[in-house]
């Protein structure tokens, strides 16, 4: 895709009535499946994650969680919603289907910032009981790639250069890095401008700022790859004491698989935890731990 043709390829407004009926169920294996190809492949493409913190804050609410927090009602506010966009090739991922009981994330979206259809897909791509694919799969790709990336001041440079990291460039960032977020997309974007790179992976481990940078960069240069990871790889950028649920052998999240519109599978487990009792979380957390030892135990045999 040639960048200077890119604004052109923004499809056109489509209806919330004429979205609705275009809609199918996904699941996250086949989108998975669908950007590990784009990877393997080369395939230029965009992908941002707007989860919970970030929706909270464009709808006027404020999020705390221990990686960040977000106060609502500013500009940075109002940039997380230039990013949600239709553009070919530019993957919005967006909360499941889960905890849409709950909270109505995926209702409110589709009201005030309708995405077409074919553009959309989880937000949770990478964690749960997809994480192991995300380190065996994902990660090998990932290192196949001259990398520029934004993500902690505190990654360990040397460190994934040991396991194979491609590094050209490391733009660092603190915590709460949305209050600097003009800034990290000034350097970015005079990095691009200045030096017209193509095949490169854009690599962001930077929270909720990374929604207001990727897409300005794709739009202005859509011959590489521009990739939210989120916390997937927090270990494997040397980080220290990740405390993502994926990272932890007690966490029945690790079992757990999304779904879109409906589960596909009855014995599905989901992400919410909203609907399951205190004795069906501990059971859930025995069997976590029965898996990982499974894995560890699989692992030490071959």
């Amino acid at each position: 895709m040639h960048p200077a043709t890119l604004n052109d390829r923004l499809i056109k407004t489509i209806s919330h009535h004429d979205l609705m009926t275009q809609r199918q169920n996904k699941t996250i294996e086949q989108e998975f499946d669908k950007i590990t190809r784009l990877l393997k492949n080369r395939e230029n493409f965009a992908f941002v994650r707007y989860g919970d913190g970030e929706i909270s804050a464009i709808s006027n609410e404020s999020f705390t969680c221990n990686q960040w927090q977000l106060t609502a009602g500013n500009s940075f506010t109002e940039a997380l919603k230039e990013g949600l966009i239709t553009l070919e090739g530019y993957y919005v991922g967006i909360p499941c289907g889960c905890m849409e009981k709950k909270d109505g994330f995926r209702a409110y979206l589709r009201k005030h910032h309708p995405i077409d259809p074919q553009w959309e897909t989880f937000a949770s791509l990478f964690c749960n009981a997809l994480h192991p694919r995300t380190i065996s799969q994902v990660l090998p790709l990932i290192k196949s790639y001259e990398i520029v990336i934004t993500a902690n001041e505190h990654i360990d440079l040397s460190y994934m250069e040991k396991q194979g990291f491609n590094v050209v460039k490391h733009v660092p960032i603190t915590m709460n890095a949305w209050k600097d977020y003009k800034k990290i997309q000034s350097e970015l974007m005079h990095y691009v401008r200045k030096n017209k790179p193509h095949g490169k992976l854009f690599l962001f481990c930077a929270g909720p700022v990374s929604n207001t940078i990727i897409h300005h960069l794709y739009k202005e240069n859509a011959n590489n790859i521009y990739l939210d990871m989120g916390s997937a790889i927090d270990k494997q950028l040397g980080l220290q004491n990740p405390d993502r649920c994926h990272y932890q052998w007690t966490s029945w999240k690790q079992l757990a698989k999304c779904y879109w519109e409906y589960k596909d599978n009855p014995l599905t487990i989901s992400c919410d935890s909203h609907s399951k009792t205190k004795l069906e979380r501990s059971i859930l957390r025995l069997k976590a731990i029965c898996h990982r030892l499974a894995g560890r135990f699989t692992q030490y045999i071959y």
